[in-house]
């Protein structure tokens, strides 16, 4: 009897060992069977996913508060995953009173951020160079102050179109900075210098020293700065200035295109979304904060913002389908993706 008894619950403990593992491990590497809740059918799916993700790699959980002009517009905590789905399959929806649950099937991985970076085929590399947007802004100093310097922003784009940057441009004023992806400020001083020459005809012998810096505007950093010199000389004025201005402009424009090629090569997955129908400021936050949260989304950060249109950076990891699919699942803020192209993504809420 004894011995019936302990076969028994052995067996129990069996069986219950072997039903934990069915429903308590997933089904294959990076493969979860889930269950949604929620008031609609697209709530349940999205909780679905936030079940997967938890189960696989757990939360981070930060608390966001934001204010302005003293009142308080948003105060709460977040929590998120560090993976991202890759794709999922329903395998069964139904309705329950007011609650509707969704099982999915549902295949996720780490977030792409955390792992190695990709390295780029040689068109990628020329994709991402072609369609980086390189901003140049370069001053004189002159004794009545600082004037745009055409001859010096000029060298510089052609250096950089003629290595690959082919969306490289001068800037018409400061102001246009928010249009690129990139830009390079910098001021020129031009100075006349004594040259020992002793001939008929006089030479001139001028000295340029060129100060830069380059920004990157997705993260508000500067990946390179500098400063070169160069001298020329010539039987104008006008004409040595421009020679040493020119040939410092290439050494700088030599330098940019080696940070600007090793930052874009490795930045393409940097996305500009464009948000207008926006009423208030509490409508930017929700959209931030959806994506600070979202799967595969990095580097958040607002670029810009005029009461009615906004400008947000962010890096993603990821298909592009599942990308504007994501950005229309915002339950704080619904929106329409009317257009995406280059990494271009104009959202309507």
């Amino acid at each position: 009897m004894k011995g019936k008894a302990t076969a028994y619950i052995a067996g129990q403990i069996a069986c219950f060992f072997l039903l934990f593992c069915q429903f308590a491990m997933p089904v294959e590497a990076g493969v979860h069977i889930v269950e949604g809740f929620g008031p609609n059918e697209n709530a349940a799916l999205q909780d679905s996913f936030r079940r997967a993700l938890e189960n696989a790699f757990g939360i981070d959980v930060k608390s966001d508060t934001y204010v302005v002009n003293s009142i308080l517009v948003r105060d709460q905590t977040i929590a998120h995953s560090r993976g991202y789905i890759k794709r999922y399959t329903v395998l069964e929806e139904k309705k329950q009173d007011e609650m509707y649950i969704v099982k999915t099937r549902v295949e996720v991985d780490k977030n792409p951020v955390e792992k190695k970076e990709k390295i780029l085929t040689a068109g990628e590399q020329f994709d991402a160079m072609r369609y980086a947007r390189v901003g140049v802004w370069i001053t004189n100093q002159v004794a009545s102050g600082d004037y745009p310097d055409e001859v010096v922003a000029a060298a510089i784009v052609r250096g950089l179109q003629s290595a690959g940057f082919s969306s490289a441009e001068k800037m018409q004023a400061l102001k246009e900075v928010n249009d690129f992806d990139y830009v390079v400020k910098g001021s020129v001083n031009c100075t006349p210098v004594e040259n020992g020459f002793h001939t008929q005809i006089p030479i001139s012998s001028y000295v340029a020293s060129l100060t830069f810096s380059v920004n990157k505007l997705a993260t508000n950093e500067t990946i390179g700065q500098g400063q070169y010199t160069e001298n020329a000389a010539d039987i104008t004025a006008t004409a040595a200035a421009e020679g040493a201005k020119s040939k410092a402009a290439l050494l700088v424009s030599d330098y940019l295109r080696k940070e600007l090629r090793a930052d874009a090569t490795v930045a393409n997955d940097m996305y500009i979304l464009y948000i207008s129908g926006i009423h208030d400021l509490n409508q930017v936050s929700a959209v931030r904060d959806y994506l600070q949260c979202a799967p595969a989304v990095n580097n958040v950060s607002l670029r810009s913002y005029n009461g009615q249109q906004a400008v947000v950076d962010f890096a993603f990891h990821g298909d592009d389908q599942w990308l504007a699919y994501l950005l229309t699942q915002n339950m704080s803020c619904p929106g329409m993706v009317t257009k995406m192209t280059n990494h271009n993504i104009y959202l309507t809420v």
